[in-house]
């Protein structure tokens, strides 16, 4: 991991700092790795004002039942490298 410094202001730094020694605390302690980060973002077809306010039982389960799908393609991609 490392941290551009020249573009970046003493509070991300500190963040920074922060992440870094709790991943690292965490890799020597249950010898895991994160070898990358993928971001996975909602897919709305007509974007609202109103898109992150939905708190249905439906709208919750299709954001879930969403994700699922794009990880698994995300995995899916990773194994067949």
């Amino acid at each position: 991991m490392r941290f551009d410094s020249e573009n970046s202001n003493k509070e991300d730094k500190e963040k920074f700092e922060d992440i870094q020694a709790r991943y690292k605390k965490v890799s020597e302690e249950h010898g895991s790795e994160i070898k990358g980060v993928h971001y996975i973002t909602r897919s709305e077809p007509f974007p609202s004002l109103y898109e992150n306010a939905d708190f249905s039982l439906g709208a919750i389960k299709n954001s879930i039942k969403d994700g699922e799908i794009k990880t698994n393609k995300i995995l899916k991609k990773g194994i067949s490298k």
